[in-house]
């Protein structure tokens, strides 16, 4: 038995050894759960990294569309297409070219408005000079502007006001006596 005994021994592992193999084990399994939150948290956010970068291409495309179709929609107002209906008719009639030697859009409207017969059809009236003017008949001389004053008596010729303070008894008997009667209103 001393044999067994000696072999058990062997086999007992000292408290102290025990105790701190059991601490480090319980600090690496703490690690391994922090890792592990980290890393799901770090899977989330390439998850939302992922998502950002497709709504960030959506935008970039979406921008691109955008500015191609000002610069498409410049260059029909440079040549005078402002209306809607008459850009989306350029439109369509750009879209019903080839695609096989179709110039660029603004390349097709600077061409269309240089010569109006090589427009499609429903451009051509929108897109054909404008008639040249007639020259306007001269203006025929202008009467002299009569003077609005002409036969006006002079300021110092018109009548005076009347103060009854100031008239004798008998001018005021003959003013009160012509205006008897009569309404002054």
């Amino acid at each position: 038995m001393s044999e067994e005994k000696q072999a058990e021994a062997e086999k007992t592992v000292p408290y102290a050894r025990f105790s701190k193999v059991v601490e480090q084990r319980a600090a690496l399994e703490a690690r391994i759960a922090e890792l592990e939150a980290e890393g799901q948290r770090l899977s989330e956010r390439a998850a939302t990294a992922d998502t950002l970068a497709k709504q960030l291409e959506a935008a970039e495309s979406a921008a691109k569309q955008a500015t191609q179709g000002l610069s498409e929609y410049q260059a029909a107002a440079r040549i005078g297409v402002t209306d809607p209906e008459l850009y989306e008719a350029a439109r369509w009639a750009y879209s019903r070219m080839p695609e096989a030697d179709r110039p660029a859009f603004a390349d097709a409207l600077n061409s269309w408005k240089e010569d109006p017969s090589a427009a499609p059809l429903v451009l051509r009236p929108h897109l054909a000079p404008p008639p040249a003017e007639a020259p306007a008949p001269a203006a025929p001389q202008a009467a002299p502007v009569p003077n609005p004053n002409q036969g006006a008596q002079a300021f110092d010729s018109a009548p005076q006001a009347l103060d009854p303070m100031t008239m004798s008894a008998a001018q005021y008997r003959q003013h009160r006596d012509r205006f008897k009667g009569t309404s002054v209103i």
